[in-house]
């Protein structure tokens, strides 16, 4: 597993909507395509606070896993390897023998657009009483 170029992580804010009996709530959550594919299987999650972690320190997170929670049910029983190096994160994905370099500050800038356009919908769909629950904001 070498490293030749910087990966291109695309991360989209994906938005499911949920009627219970005519109260309407918006729940929001991410997906990952790094060099144009997704790095984990239809049905796994991205694990927002694993990922949000892995961005400030070293360490093994559990970027991706079932979204029951329990990393083991998607298979995932040795996380993926974090590494900080300057402006770019390196991630060693133990479980499916993969590496990906990133830019860290590609990958912020993403994630501060994102939060910018949640803060535009909260407060858009909180003013006609629709529960929207962000990716990033509190």
């Amino acid at each position: 597993m070498s490293l030749k170029s910087v990966s291109n992580l695309y991360i989209e804010k994906r938005t499911t909507i949920i009627n219970n009996k005519n109260h309407f709530k918006i729940v929001n959550y991410f997906e990952f395509i790094i060099n144009g594919e997704k790095p984990y299987p239809y049905g796994d999650i991205v694990d927002i606070t694993n990922f949000k972690a892995s961005l400030i320190s070293n360490g093994i997170y559990y970027i991706f896993n079932c979204s029951c929670g329990i990393p083991e049910c998607a298979g995932r029983t040795k996380g993926i390897k974090v590494t900080h190096i300057n402006d770019s994160l390196i991630w060693e994905d133990l479980d499916y023998n993969k590496k990906w370099l990133f830019n860290i500050h590609q990958i912020k800038t993403s994630l501060d657009n994102i939060k910018k356009e949640e803060l535009k919908s909260k407060n858009y769909f909180n003013k006609k009483g629709v529960d929207f629950i962000p990716v990033l904001i509190p």
